[in-house]
């Protein structure tokens, strides 16, 4: 069953830009978090699967670190329920 496309669009904007979703349970909405935070990209060598964390196979190479990207337009744009990263990684 799919959502409408209004609500999937809202769902990845609270997903990577910590906006409410309106007219969700109370009169406040489905909320954001209070401190938005950061997403991670991060190299892996293979596949995690299903069973695996964030450090499942994730490089070990010289210099290699993750890079966070914020929930927020600054980090990502969501638009037509797509999403694209808006970092310079």
């Amino acid at each position: 069953m799919s959502k409408s496309n209004t609500f999937e669009n809202n769902l990845l904007l609270l997903i990577f830009n910590n906006t409410n979703i309106a007219n969700i349970g109370d009169a406040t909405g489905l909320r954001g978090s209070t401190a938005a935070g950061s997403l991670y990209w991060a190299l892996h060598t293979a596949d995690p699967g299903e069973a695996g964390s964030a450090i499942t196979s994730e490089t070990a190479y010289t210099n290699y670190a993750r890079v966070a990207a914020a929930r927020s337009g600054a980090g990502f744009t969501v638009t037509a329920n797509s999403v694209f990263p808006c970092c310079k990684c």
